[in-house]
């Protein structure tokens, strides 16, 4: 599937729920599911440019802004392919790369 479509194998991949485990006294495991840190990082993004443009327009637009960044919109997908292309760096605050 990735030499086919990169860009489904990437979606897929990334929106899949992984499994957290931990190891409690006495070596019993436990897990519970969670998302892959690189898309918390993704949601955290948008949500913070989300709420940079509903300072800038106005709360009035915080709906239309919402849905326009939610998945599967043309924005989400740009944002993806921008990733999945390398044009997009995380950067700390010393502007440090985080990922690479």
């Amino acid at each position: 599937m990735a030499e086919k479509s990169p860009q489904k194998f990437y979606s897929t991949v990334l929106h899949q729920d992984i499994k957290k485990y931990r190891v409690k006294m006495r070596g019993k495991l436990s897990f519970e599911w969670t998302q892959r840190p690189l898309l918390k990082i993704l949601a955290s993004i948008k949500e913070k440019f989300a709420n940079r443009l509903n300072d800038v327009l106005g709360e009035e637009h915080a709906d239309l802004i919402k849905a326009a960044m939610a998945p599967g919109t043309e924005i989400d997908a740009k944002i993806k392919e921008m990733i999945a292309n390398e044009e997009i760096d995380l950067l700390d605050e010393n502007r440090e790369l985080l990922l690479g």
